[in-house]
């Protein structure tokens, strides 16, 4: 159904596609690319420019043999360059200021830092997530020192933790569960939470086992002295059966456990969200650890605000400075040369080469092998990591339903898994504030299977935008005559896929060694999605180069997390 009073915008990776009725079939035989001066066609010949500045076309250019003959380095020595504008590259020149290397320089292909931590403006005037929604409580020193710096810790609390900013903290209820036409509260959250859910007496008990197996996990040391589960993932224990669990799916384990299929079945939507995976796919190391956070008693709140995580990116780069940061700057290559990195990058149209005592990769790490020339040569098959694809859909409204929580999970045949509120973060009482007000539906689609990258780019915007509605209506009926924007965000590698055996995997582990003076962030050296996964990632690759360069006392490395 056309629904004329819809603005209607589209993107892909963050940037513009067009307006209502724009589809991107074209793309699905190949990918348009558009030149710039210094480029050369794979096959022989220098284009001249056309069109404009299209970070997508770029990448699959490249990706696809386009090459450019950049000039030699030129310019001051710089301490380091980081390739790439997200939170873990953001993090990493946040490190390396702290710990006194001041000439430190993002390159950033799109206009705007973040990377998937970015928010949009919607015609309403509200602030919604692009795609990253919230962040954890700091529970490991280097969120703790981050946070601190950027203003969210305000003390500290009985036991030692970080106190946060009560008005950066997620106002409850955080999650509603819409289970075979009726809504019901979060079951994890206290026990006659869990027996309203229209279970059988033996599902409700092995959903109660499995959360005390959880807690089980929680608490586990291995034989060599390490715990379990770890942030830095490499300061976790190698133990047997840490590995074991590794390599099992979660549906896998929890059978293997002797419970029920309908737990982690239960579990899907909220892991499929979070991890692009089904409970049949996702490492049962990785769904045990998470869940460690999500239906164990404890602190459930998380650092959110109006906009997702785009509010720690934005801070993060306001105490770098703009000096810092080159927007629209597309890295090219970088490659080591003596006791120098040159990095060449597009800029402007023009490709340019400067000259750093060392660089930071913290692009997504599938580009690596097209950017870093000493790396090995891009993979066809083998080993490599995999990345899922998201929907992530902005659905303005006129006014805000009803008996909602901040999340809002959704079990059964449905496109998509979940969706959030957008303004609830920056609400002080957010269930009793006045349903009249305007709002912005942030929906999550995970897409899954082969080919959901083709199915994600050739899909037009309308088709998206009736699959969407036709979910909300069932679960709100009359959200269609509300309804005045539709803004649909396009990713197609947001995330590398935790499957089993991947992170305690030679690839995982390896992934974060140095090549020559290039040293290596992103969350994938991390193997786990999480935005606190990437800040750690760019503050550890931040302290290796500072204790290269200027070697300081390791206790400010941050060494121990």
């Amino acid at each position: 159904m056309k629904r004329p009073q819809l603005t209607r915008r589209d993107f892909l990776n963050g940037s513009i596609l067009g307006a209502a009725g724009m589809a991107v079939s074209s793309m699905a035989g190949g990918y348009p690319f558009r030149n710039f001066p210094g480029l050369i066609n794979a096959g022989g010949g220098r284009p001249s420019p056309t069109g404009a500045f299209n970070p997508f076309e770029l990448c699959h250019g490249v990706m696809g043999g386009q090459s450019w003959d950049p000039p030699p380095a030129s310019g001051d020595l710089l301490d380091c360059i980081i390739l790439g504008g997200g939170m873990s590259g953001l993090t990493a020149a946040w490190k390396l200021r702290r710990l006194g290397l001041r000439d430190v320089l993002i390159l950033e292909k799109n206009d705007r830092i973040g990377g998937q931590c970015r928010s949009l403006t919607t015609q309403s005037g509200l602030l919604a997530s692009q795609a990253s929604a919230y962040a954890s409580i700091p529970y490991t020193r280097i969120l703790t020192e981050l946070y601190t710096d950027l203003g969210f810790v305000t003390g500290t609390t009985p036991d030692g933790g970080p106190l946060i900013n009560e008005n950066l903290l997620l106002k409850p209820p955080y999650a509603r569960h819409w289970i075979d036409g009726t809504w019901f509260d979060d079951p994890w959250l206290s026990e006659a939470a869990l027996d309203a859910l229209p279970f059988s007496s033996a599902l409700l008990a092995d959903l109660r086992e499995f959360r005390d197996i959880v807690e089980w996990w929680y608490d586990f040391e291995g034989n060599d002295g390490k715990p379990g589960f770890a942030s830095p993932i490499d300061d976790a224990s190698h133990d047997p059966d840490i590995l074991w669990l590794d390599n099992q799916s979660l549906a896998e384990y929890a059978a293997y456990e002797g419970i029920d299929p309908g737990v982690t079945e239960f579990l899907d939507p909220l892991l499929r969200s979070v991890f692009c995976l089904s409970h049949e796919e996702l490492s049962a190391y990785v769904g045990v650890d998470f869940l460690t956070s999500e239906i164990l008693p404890g602190d459930e709140s998380v650092i959110c605000q109006q906009g997702g995580n785009a509010f720690i990116a934005q801070k993060i780069a306001e105490s770098i400075g703009a000096s810092g940061i080159c927007l629209n700057s597309f890295a090219l290559k970088a490659v080591n040369s003596g006791d120098e990195v040159h990095v060449s990058y597009l800029e402007d149209g023009q490709a340019k080469t400067i000259r750093a005592k060392s660089a930071i990769y913290a692009c997504p790490r599938m580009m690596a092998p097209y950017l870093l020339p000493e790396t090995s040569a891009p993979p066809k098959t083998g080993s490599r990591f995999e990345y899922g694809a998201y929907i992530v859909a902005n659905i303005e409204t006129s006014e805000t339903p009803r008996d909602l929580a901040y999340a809002n999970e959704l079990h059964g045949d449905f496109f998509f898994t979940d969706f959030t509120l957008a303004d609830w973060a920056s609400l002080e009482d957010p269930v009793n504030a006045p349903p009249a007000r305007p709002n912005v539906l942030t929906v999550y689609a995970p897409l899954t299977g082969a080919g959901r990258r083709m199915e994600l780019l050739s899909t037009p915007i309308e088709t998206y935008e009736e699959m969407i509605f036709a979910d909300l209506e069932r679960v709100l009926p009359g959200i269609s005559e509300i309804a005045t924007g539709f803004d649909l965000f396009r990713w197609g590698h947001p995330m590398v896929l935790a499957k089993p055996g991947m992170v305690f995997s030679d690839l995982r582990t390896h992934a974060k060694d140095p090549v020559g003076h290039i040293h290596f962030a992103g969350h994938e050296t991390e193997g786990v999605p999480y935005v606190d996964n990437a800040i750690m990632a760019g503050a550890r690759a931040a302290a290796e180069v500072a204790e290269r360069l200027a070697p300081v006392p390791r206790e400010a490395l941050g060494r121990s997390g």
